[in-house]
């Protein structure tokens, strides 16, 4: 089903807006074995997908990358599912982008009165965006995931490249811990994780620019400016925007001003990172 209630049927035409699609970045949230046929199927068509087994490991994925869409399981407990949607809804706010994570839910095919209350709970969530079956197929679940991740996209005709603003600050450490409650284990892994992610997307803008492929380029450098939104480096995160922003628009000398510096940023970051880890770990 969409998010307004309506069964989604696959035909002939869905199936060819499924092929004219662009490659998704999306986050399956379970350990059922649906979930493990839907990540093989939709990595298949040639989408980016990553599987967590709960919301625990959800929520360290979402801190590392942004995703078009989530896609929650059937059976998850609803405290987790609302506590999980509200943290997406406050990353995607911490990003600084206009830009809405599309969040979906399964429902069993067949449901006990239980679940049936369950499922309505969730579907009426402010934070669920739409409901489809369990056994929904890998094209109809691409369907449905990008018509939302769509309706909630920025209209590229309204963007602006902005100026640089060197006043940012590159990292605030205290609204950082205070993200992730002072739990110094949990801010030492967000930041290997950032410093790993960091080293291959680095590599693979620069790839990218090399080869004038500027929707990659505006698909990583969105990817990147989650991230520094979820680590509180502005500045870095408003270059992210201005190398976004001039990729999306295909304007290759905005684009070879930006990354340079945008990749110093970067360093200047890893640098205070590494610091903030070292005194961390003593």
């Amino acid at each position: 089903m969409d998010g307004s209630g309506r069964t989604l049927r696959c035909d002939i035409h869905a199936l060819s807006e499924v092929q004219r699609l662009e490659a998704l970045r999306i986050l399956l949230v379970g350990s059922s074995k649906r979930t493990q046929h839907a990540a093989v199927e939709l990595s298949r068509l040639g989408h980016s997908v990553l599987e967590a087994p709960d919301v625990a490991d959800a929520t360290h994925a979402l801190m590392v990358q942004r995703f078009d869409a989530v896609v929650l399981s059937t059976g998850l407990p609803a405290a987790d599912v609302s506590e999980f949607t509200a943290a997406v809804r406050e990353l995607d706010q911490l990003s600084g982008d206009s830009v809405r994570t599309a969040i979906l839910t399964t429902v069993a095919d067949t449901i006990s009165e239980t679940q049936a209350a369950y499922n309505s709970e969730t579907a009426h969530s402010s934070d669920i965006d739409g409901v489809v079956p369990e056994s929904i197929d890998a094209d109809a679940l691409t369907l449905a995931i990008a018509r939302l991740a769509s309706a909630v996209r920025v209209d590229k005709s309204s963007s602006k490249i902005p100026d640089l603003a060197p006043e940012l600050p590159i990292l605030d450490v205290e609204e950082l811990k205070a993200q992730v409650a002072y739990d110094s284990e949990l801010l030492i892994e967000l930041i290997e994780l950032f410093l790993t992610e960091r080293s291959r997307q680095s590599q693979e803008m620069a790839e990218a620019l090399t080869a004038a492929n500027y929707d990659a380029l505006s698909r990583i450098a969105h990817t990147i400016k989650g991230s520094l939104g979820s680590l509180h480096a502005d500045a870095a995160r408003r270059t992210a925007q201005n190398v976004e922003l001039a990729a999306r628009e295909h304007d290759g000398a905005m684009c070879h001003d930006f990354l340079p510096h945008f990749e110093q940023q970067l360093d200047e970051l890893e640098q205070h990172l590494l610091a903030l880890k070292r005194s961390l770990s003593s």
